[in-house]
């Protein structure tokens, strides 16, 4: 066995092992817990990314160009395009599978191909062969920073229950975790895996010099996603723009350079000028701007541990010069500070979501600015710098290490807000559904019906995704006319079905009083009712 033969076996069986956690978790979910059984979405929010992948196949012939899954014209105007969301709509297409299956199993690809692609980056900038090495990159993939030891001591003073306190150790972890603040916490999320994937890749091919590649990546996140490709233009191109005023002697940076900002020019044309010349997706970009912010103590106790060994690298001369005159590292401290001032955009100007810029993208450049450091304080061979070395590995550790564990157990238990799972008679409507009506049909139901069926079914359901449906508010108030005061007159001359609980006697009177509605379906739980 040659040498590169073996390398190439270690890296695999490495990155399957820190696969686990997250194969973990989707075994948690699939779990069946009292009738349910997971569908692979482990949040409720992933079901719009396989709704969006239909749209391409929905009306019978493939559109290159897909439309909103929850807009209601029937001229919806096809203007989104998603490499991931193309991709996911071909292999369902091609196998019929379950769409929750398939959003799983490209996560699973995308997330072996994340690790070895950041494995293959660290031994180039890093360095590799001893154990201290290895103990960094885990750090570099499931570190983080002290949110669950903050949050230990904030409910131990507050909370008098052991149950109480497990129950408030995420106090300061924003959305339960689910806001992703280090770099692991992204894999439980497929897309999320996937936007890594190629954001290592820009990083990595930035730093081998690689600038017609990184421009290709870049062009690749930006036909992924909206506010990733923002994030990393402005990385790259502010990088490329202080090397040149730094004469940095690389003959293709000039050009690269220029290509980034056609590149860029090109995004913002996409995403704010064309798409926002369409009402229903005005209306949408005016629904995102929400205040989503990443609050001060959770932001301190993320980062400032890495940020304080960073600090206390940067105080010795040597080392200060030595950072700051290598052109990777400054690119390193750009993409920090660049994406912790959109994180906090709100500071500036009207917020968009500041939090959505976070999703490990402040955690990545800081660990990597003091890897090197890491590696060689773990190589200490004191026994008080020992003991020092497994405490602060423990405790880069701890926020992925009780996170992934307390997910696990949740979705293994069944908590609807945390893991999308459903019983026999959701599943055998959505099939039904499926099986009989094309997306001339609206879909009313019950929000998890209406919301799963825009990625099970054809159909478009009155009211989906709470910020991706066109017209939110007034689409939710005629939801509750229809559904609360049985006004079935905002339906008129439109193709409807009804799926409703057995035991919502009065609406099915109301609705079978128009004798073109008629019962087509029942299971042990619903009525589907049809013109």
């Amino acid at each position: 066995m040659t040498l590169k033969t073996k390398n190439r076996k270690h890296e695999i069986k490495l990155t399957l092992a820190l696969m686990l956690p997250v194969v973990m978790l989707y075994i948690a979910h699939f779990l069946p817990v009292e009738g349910f059984r997971g569908t692979g979405f482990i949040t409720g929010d992933m079901v719009s990314y396989m709704a969006n992948a239909r749209q391409h196949f929905d009306e019978g012939h493939f559109n290159f160009f897909y439309s909103n899954p929850f807009c209601l014209d029937e001229n919806c105007p096809h203007i989104y395009f998603q490499l991931q969301t193309l991709l996911l709509s071909i292999l369902l297409y091609l196998t019929g599978a379950n769409p929750g299956l398939i959003f799983a199993l490209f996560g699973f690809v995308a997330l072996f191909f994340t690790i070895i692609l950041s494995l293959k980056f660290f031994k180039n900038f890093v360095g590799w062969g001893t154990q201290c090495h290895l103990l960094t990159f885990i750090l570099f993939i499931y570190g983080g920073g002290i949110l669950v030891i903050a949050g230990f001591f904030h409910a131990i003073f507050k909370y008098d229950t052991l149950t109480e306190i497990l129950d408030n150790l995420l106090f300061f972890d924003p959305g339960g975790g689910f806001w992703m603040l280090n770099f692991g916490r992204n894999f439980v999320y497929p897309t999320e895996t996937y936007y890594h994937l190629i954001t290592i890749g820009i990083i990595w091919s930035a730093f081998i010099k690689k600038h017609l590649l990184t421009s290709l990546l870049l062009l690749a996140l930006s036909l992924s996603h909206p506010f990733y490709g923002i994030q990393f233009f402005l990385i790259i191109i502010s990088w490329q723009a202080v090397e040149l005023i730094l004469k940095t002697k690389e003959k293709q940076l000039p050009k690269s350079l220029f290509l980034n900002i056609l590149l860029i020019s090109f995004h913002v044309f996409y995403y704010l000028v064309w798409m926002k010349s369409f009402p229903s997706h005005a209306i949408i970009i005016k629904q995102w701007e929400m205040n989503w912010i990443l609050p001060a103590t959770s932001a301190i106790f993320a980062y400032s541990l890495l940020l304080l060994i960073f600090i206390l690298l940067l105080r010795k001369n040597e080392n200060r010069v030595n950072f700051f005159k290598d052109s990777f590292n400054r690119l390193l401290l750009l993409y920090f500070l660049i994406s912790l001032g959109l994180a906090n955009h709100e500071l500036f100007i009207k917020p968009i979501q500041p939090i959505h810029f976070t999703h490990g993208h402040i955690y990545i450049p800081l660990f990597l600015m003091v890897a090197k450091y890491l590696v060689d304080f773990f190589n200490k061979q004191n026994f008080k710098l020992k003991v020092a070395k497994w405490a602060l590995f423990l405790i880069l550790l701890s926020d992925n290490l009780t996170w992934y564990p307390g997910i696990s157990y949740i979705i293994s238990t069944y908590n609807p807000p945390v893991s999308v799972k459903i019983d026999n008679s959701t599943r055998e409507t959505l099939t039904f559904l499926q099986e009989n009506y094309n997306n001339d049909y609206i879909l009313v139901s019950n929000q998890n019906i209406n919301y799963l069926a825009s990625a099970y079914t054809s159909v478009k359901p009155f009211f989906g995704h709470d910020f991706n449906t066109p017209y939110a508010t007034a689409r939710k108030k005629a939801f509750k006319e229809i559904t609360e005061t049985h006004n079935l007159s905002i339906l008129e001359d439109r193709k409807v079905v009804f799926v409703i609980e057995k035991n919502n006697f009065e609406f099915r009177k109301a609705i079978l009083k128009n004798k073109k509605y008629r019962i087509c379906h029942e299971n042990e739980s619903y009525y589907a009712i049809a013109n």
